[in-house]
């Protein structure tokens, strides 16, 4: 899919409003309110929750930064005693485990609500269909599924991260039309337009890591920030995979106020080169060369990042 042609997500906000909405469209709205913050919420899924009351959208809410309430709980509160009796729609089955927050399954339950929609489970460990049996359990209504497959894609970062332990992958490839992506002479020249960087940069945005490697390091100097108008949120770690230290510890990739960053090298790194890394302000993790002793192994790269919390890594080069 290219960066200009429109998610599910997509095509659901494009969809005209109706005056008598079934469970689907209300389970759209729901996965619109989700998709908007995943930018904010890893390493927790970005949810979105609609409490509907004799088809009335009485209360809604789409997860908070970590630490701070689920969707389901805004939504709730949002609704206060128009919650009762009412049916809930929720993009992934709600908690039932005690965490930074109270479990969502007790929140619905102490609500008085009727039923719950839930688009998909979560494949967490901890959950895996425990929040659905807690909910039938008390007398609720569950019905799963509705709006699967729009979930299943928003939400592929997370079930992704949470069945593998490791980050999931987007690549920004820029080309020219002969499949080249520098200028015959080795010269790097910007080949996307204006809208496909700013699309780029939405990509960074939704990403908590970004990698690129050493050839691209030397030859762009790359920032690696997300310079979206507006944006003021926290910048992703920024990742430069370096396995013989070719890159040197100056310029923007280790002006470590503008972003974090990280170093993923191997034993054929001069040490030198490591210590002014460190000493630049960078992380740095000495791991095993890829196949053939050539580069660092990536799986263990994902791996690393997925420990980190990072749920998904853009790699740009």
């Amino acid at each position: 899919m290219s960066l200009t042609s429109k998610s599910p997500i997509e095509k659901i906000s494009a969809r005209p409003p109706s005056d008598d909405l079934t469970d689907e469209q209300f389970m759209s709205q729901a996965l619109v309110l989700g998709h908007r913050v995943r930018h904010r919420c890893a390493p927790n899924p970005w949810v979105g929750a609609l409490v509907v009351r004799r088809g009335e959208i009485v209360g809604q809410g789409a997860t908070q930064a970590p630490g701070g309430r689920h969707a389901e709980i805004v939504a709730l509160d949002e609704a206060a005693d128009k919650a009762c009796d009412s049916t809930v729609y929720v993009t992934l089955e709600p908690c039932v485990h005690e965490g930074r927050t109270g479990p969502c399954t007790e929140a619905l339950i102490n609500a008085g609500v009727n039923k719950v929609v839930v688009a998909i489970l979560d494949p967490d460990p901890k959950m895996q269909g425990r929040g659905i049996a807690a909910l039938r359990a008390s007398g609720i209504t569950v019905v799963t599924g509705v709006g699967k497959e729009e979930a299943d894609f928003s939400l592929a970062p997370y079930v992704h991260h949470r069945l593998t332990g490791r980050s999931w992958c987007v690549l920004k490839v820029a080309s020219s039309l002969d499949g080249r992506s520098v200028a015959a002479n080795g010269e790097s020249k910007w080949i996307t337009g204006e809208a496909s960087r700013a699309d780029s940069h939405e990509l960074r945005r939704e990403s908590q890591a970004i990698v690129v490697g050493s050839g691209t390091a030397l030859l762009d100097a790359p920032t690696l920030t997300v310079r979206t108008p507006g944006y003021v949120g926290e910048q992703p770690l920024r990742v430069l995979l370096d396995s013989r230290g070719r890159v040197r510890a100056t310029g923007p990739l280790f002006t470590t106020t503008l972003a974090p960053t990280l170093v993923f090298t191997t034993k054929s790194a001069p040490s030198k080169v490591v210590d002014d890394w460190l000493a630049a302000g960078a992380q740095v993790e000495t791991i095993e060369s890829g196949p053939k002793g050539k580069g660092v192994n990536l799986e263990t790269v994902l791996g690393s990042l997925g420990k980190r919390g990072i749920v998904q890594t853009m790699f740009e080069g």
